[in-house]
C-alpha cells in the first residue's frame, strides 16, 4: 500500500496539547496514534455533511471511498506478515455495541465488516448497562492481552447510548538479539525536566558496537528495530530475522533525545509545527548506522488514560461533539458522540516492548541489506534525561504508539 503516516494530525500535536494540560504535566505519558484513527475512521462512516466532511479532514482524507480504501489496506497490511509465515507483532481488532431496539444501517454494517472486520453485537443499554459494561470490558481485556482493564466505569452507559466502537491493539516487540544484555544494567542518573535534579533508575546498555542514530540540529535521533520470527516448519520453531535484511526491520521504536537536559518542551513544540514534515524529514525509514560510545537507555512502564473528547476539540474536530452532529448512517438515529475514551499502556526493558492501546467512543441519541559500513565516527546516546518517543510500522509509516517520558520511575 502507499506510504500514509496514518494518524499524524493526532501525534504531535496530541501530545503538545496533553503536556499542557494541568492534571497531565507531571506524568509521563503514552496513546496510540493508529488507535484513535482507527476508531474516528469507524465513526466517519456513520456520518453525513459537514460532520463527515470535518471528520474527514482530520483524518486527511478526500471522501470517504478513499478513506475507508486506506483503512482496508492498512488492516490487511498490518495482519498480512500472518499470511507470509511470519509472526506478527501486532494485532488489531474492533467491535461495535449496538442497542438492540435499533439495528445498524446496512452500508454502516458492511463497511464494520468488509473494511475494519468489526465484531458487532446487540446489547441492551437500556436494562442492562451495567452488564454490557462488563461485555465490553471483557471484550477489550482479551484483545489486549490482559493489559487494558476497566477501559470504561460502571455507570458509564445509559438508556440514551446507542452505539458504542470500539478499537483494541496489542503489541509485543522483541528486539534484535543481543540489543540488550540484562547482566550490563545499572542505575543511574536520570535528569528530571527542571534539567537539575534527578533520581536513580535502570539504564539498559548493549555490547553492540553499532546502533541506527541520527543527530539533528537540537536533538538525536535513536532507531531500535524489532525483530519478525519467520515460522520455518513447526509451529514452534521460530528463526529470528537478520537486523540488516530491509525486508525483516518492519517495526521500530524512536527514541528521541533533546541535546538539552531540559529541551523536551521546546523539541515538542518544534515538532508539532508540522508534524508529517517532522516525521519524514527526521524519522526516516533507515536510519544511519553510526559506531556507539556510550549508550544508556532507561527501562519504562507507562499506562494513560483520557477523554480525547476535549484535546480533539482543541485540534478543530467539533461536529460530532455538538448538537449539530450528523451521525445518522449508523442506526438513523440523531446524537452525538459524548465519549471518546483512550486507555494505553507501554513497557520497555531488555527483552522489548509491550503494549496495548484501546480506544472506546460512544453514540449517545440526542436528550535496508548488506554488510555493516565501514566504522563512522563515534556517537553516544545517554538518554539521562526527559526525551519522547515513537513505535512505527516502518512499512506503513502508521505510529502504532508515541509519547514521552518525564520521570522512568513515576
Amino acid at each position: 500500500m502507499k506510504k500514509n503516516v496514518a494518524g499524524s494530525p493526532l501525534w504531535l500535536q496530541t501530545m503538545k496539547n496533553l503536556s499542557s494540560e494541568k492534571a497531565f504535566k507531571e506524568n509521563n505519558l503514552v496513546y496510540s496514534p493508529l488507535s484513535i484513527y482507527t476508531a474516528l475512521g469507524l465513526l466517519t462512516s456513520g456520518s453525513k455533511g459537514e460532520t463527515c466532511n470535518q471528520l474527514l479532514g482530520f483524518l486527511k482524507s478526500q471522501d470517504l471511498d478513499s478513506l475507508n480504501k486506506f483503512c482496508s489496506q492498512l488492516m490487511s497490511s498490518l495482519n498480512e506478515t500472518q499470511t507470509q509465515r511470519q509472526l506478527s507483532p501486532l494485532s488489531i481488532a474492533n467491535s461495535v455495541w449496538v442497542n438492540e431496539s435499533c439495528a445498524l444501517k446496512p452500508k454502516f454494517q458492511e463497511v464494520a465488516d468488509s473494511v475494519f472486520s468489526a465484531h458487532v453485537q446487540a446489547v441492551d443499554f437500556e436494562h442492562k448497562a451495567d452488564e454490557v459494561t462488563e461485555m465490553v470490558n471483557q471484550w477489550v481485556e482479551t484483545k489486549t492481552n490482559g493489559i487494558i482493564k476497566n477501559l470504561v466505569q460502571k455507570g458509564s452507559f445509559s438508556e440514551f447510548t446507542m452505539v458504542v466502537l470500539v478499537n483494541a491493539l496489542y503489541f509485543k516487540g522483541v528486539w534484535h538479539q543481543g540489543q540488550f544484555d540484562k547482566t550490563l544494567t545499572k542505575n543511574s542518573e536520570f535528569y528530571l525536566p527542571d534539567g537539575q535534579s534527578s533520581v536513580q533508575v535502570p539504564f539498559m546498555t548493549s555490547t553492540e558496537e553499532y546502533q541506527y542514530i541520527s543527530r539533528q540540529n537540537g536533538f538525536k535521533v535513536l532507531q531500535l528495530p524489532y525483530k519478525l520470527q519467520r515460522q520455518t516448519g513447526s509451529r514452534s520453531c521460530h528463526q529470528y530475522d537478520d537486523e540488516y535484511d530491509p525486508s525483516t526491520r518492519r517495526f521500530s521504536m524512536y527514541i528521541i533525545l533533546p541535546d538539552r537536559r531540559d529541551g523536551l518542551g521546546e523539541l515538542i513544540d518544534f515538532s508539532s509545527t508540522d508534524s508529517a514534515s517532522f516525521m519524514n524529514q527526521y524519522i526516516p525509514e533507515y536510519m544511519p548506522l553510526k559506531q556507539t560510545g556510550e549508550f544508556k537507555v532507561p527501562k519504562f512502564k507507562i499506562t494513560f488514560k483520557f477523554d480525547a473528547i476535549k484535546v480533539l476539540n482543541d485540534m478543530g474536530l467539533v461536529l460530532p461533539f455538538s448538537s449539530e452532529a450528523e451521525l445518522t448512517e449508523m442506526v438513523g438515529t440523531s446524537g452525538s458522540i459524548s465519549k471518546v475514551i483512550h486507555k494505553c499502556f507501554v513497557e520497555v526493558d531488555e527483552e522489548g516492548t509491550e503494549g496495548a492501546s484501546a480506544t472506546l467512543i460512544e453514540f449517545e441519541e440526542c436528550s535496508m541489506g548488506g554488510d555493516p559500513p565501514s566504522p563512522p565516527p563515534v556517537e553516544d546516546f545517554v538518554a539521562d534525561h526527559p526525551f519522547m518517543f515513537i513505535i512505527k510500522d516502518d512499512f506503513t509509516g502508521v505510529l502504532l504508539f508515541t509519547g514521552y517520558v518525564l520521570n522512568p520511575l513515576l
